[in-house]
């Protein structure tokens, strides 16, 4: 069993995002609070808002209250924010990489060793280029030789269309092993998504059954009762598409429909599985697909308006805020 318990500095580029806010800080307090994170970490959050500690703590402690009430704890949520250290900068600046480096130096001179580097960019894709730029020309990527210890992660959408993505994914891999690079999609880490392979795995009469011959159709089906949450400026050059069908959807159909690997412990082979099954998938009728986007209405009983009466959406906008796609 690999040693998780190691000294690391895990860096959050776009530290006051959405992605940050709800998800990331969340999920770091709650396995900080169950003694899941390694002894010695330090956590430096990275955007461009002019914050000092104090208020970035109060900024993301506001944020976190209102998207789940009785998450915090005082005791142990004023624990676990000792060690997050919070920097201002631009992404297209190396000065500010230069900062970044300065303090990842202090870091692992305090803990007396070089530590493992985890860059996390939670930022909109169009900044990806920036940050990996920023990473390389400060050589954050070998920080202390420390190569092999050194990891990225990038969240979905992984470009706009194909060939946005092999322009990206050649900057990465320029920079960073594949080994090195973490391309993950956040609901596989949804309990519910994890149980399913064990679901199909410990149930013979579905793992017996669950085929062709008995089973007709298969729907995905993702609803939302939130608007884009201020995220406009990513959210319309994007769209629902790519936002979600292409990504979260796709990877709970392709679980759905693989074939079963010989070992769930084997993450290769389940890679493959799906694999084989986003090879196979095709659409021959373009007319099944159907675009929307939602107007003004009411939910949970409360007046919300149109996507185009959103801050920051043109009121011409045609990006889609539903998708229906059939085979």
């Amino acid at each position: 069993m690999k040693n998780i318990n190691l000294p690391t500095t895990l860096v959050i580029f776009g530290a006051t995002g959405d992605l940050t806010r709800r998800k990331l800080l969340p999920a770091l307090y709650n396995l900080d609070q169950q003694s899941m994170l390694p002894e010695q970490i330090r956590i430096i959050a990275f955007a461009r808002k002019e914050l000092d500690q104090k208020q970035y703590k109060q900024y993301i402690e506001s944020h976190v209250a209102d998207l789940y009430p009785n998450l915090i704890e005082d005791t142990t949520w004023n624990k676990f924010f000792e060690k997050i250290d919070y920097i201002s900068g631009d992404f297209a600046d190396d000065k500010s990489y230069q900062i970044l480096s300065k303090k990842l130096d202090e870091v692992d001179m305090h803990i007396g060793v070089c530590t493992h580097k985890l860059f996390y960019l939670a930022v909109s894709p169009d900044l990806y280029e920036n940050v990996l730029q920023g990473i390389v020309h400060t050589e954050l990527n070998a920080f202390c030789k420390n190569i092999n210890d050194t990891r990225v992660i990038l969240e979905k959408p992984f470009g706009k269309d194909y060939a946005s993505f092999e322009k990206l994914n050649k900057q990465i891999t320029d920079i960073f092993d594949e080994k090195q690079i973490y391309r993950i999609d956040h609901f596989l880490g949804k309990e519910t998504v994890q149980n399913l392979l064990y679901f199909r795995a410990a149930n013979p009469i579905f793992s017996n059954d669950w085929n062709k011959h008995k089973i007709s159709k298969v729907y995905v089906r993702a609803y939302e009762s939130i608007g884009i949450e201020k995220r406009a400026d990513y959210y319309d050059k994007y769209g629902q598409l790519r936002d979600m069908v292409q990504s979260h959807l796709l990877q709970l159909l392709a679980l759905v429909l693989m074939d079963m690997p010989s070992s769930l412990d084997d993450m290769e082979g389940i890679n493959q599985r799906k694999a084989e099954v986003l090879e196979k998938l095709t659409i021959s009728d373009k007319s099944k697909i159907v675009r929307g986007q939602y107007m003004e209405g009411v939910v949970d009983a409360i007046a919300v308006g149109g996507y185009r009466e959103e801050d920051g959406i043109d009121l011409s906008s045609n990006t889609e805020t539903f998708v229906k796609v059939s085979a």
